[in-house]
């Protein structure tokens, strides 16, 4: 049996082998976290350009509203790409231990690692901009 005729599979079959679902699962996984990183450098980027021009309010509070609806996107997609995973995983990925021992607890999974991070970074821009806003930050 040749390489191509081990690969084809039918589109109707609904077990993908164990390769294929722990590949699905490490592009998932790297997917996210790719994600977080994006969020973290856009309100990097949003916080230092807002605080800039920290003497013209107007257009440093603008700033920051438009990270932090970029932000929100950015969440949203995060939020849809845990679904899709979910109902693929549901479906396709049954039987597969892909669960290695811990060697130490950890309090928070990775959706809920970004949850955290995400409502960090929402409140950053809402301190910051309240900052701002009442000239809180000398001016340069």
């Amino acid at each position: 049996m040749s390489d191509t005729e081990m690969t084809k599979q039918d589109p109707n079959d609904n077990d993908l082998r164990q390769s294929d679902a722990l590949a699905f699962i490490l592009h998932q996984d790297k997917l996210m976290w790719g994600r977080v990183q994006t969020i973290a450098l856009v309100q990097l980027a949003g916080l230092g350009a807002a605080y800039a021009v920290r003497d013209v309010r107007w257009l440093s509070v603008s700033a920051l509203v438009l990270c932090a609806v970029l932000t929100f996107l950015i969440h949203g997609l995060l939020r849809v790409d845990e679904a899709q995973r979910r109902k693929i995983h549901a479906k396709y990925v049954r039987g597969l231990n892909w669960r290695t021992p811990r060697r130490f607890f950890a309090p928070l999974r990775g959706g809920e690692t970004a949850w955290v991070v995400f409502l960090v970074m929402i409140a950053t821009d809402i301190v910051f901009g309240c900052l701002i806003w009442s000239n809180e930050l000398p001016a340069s």
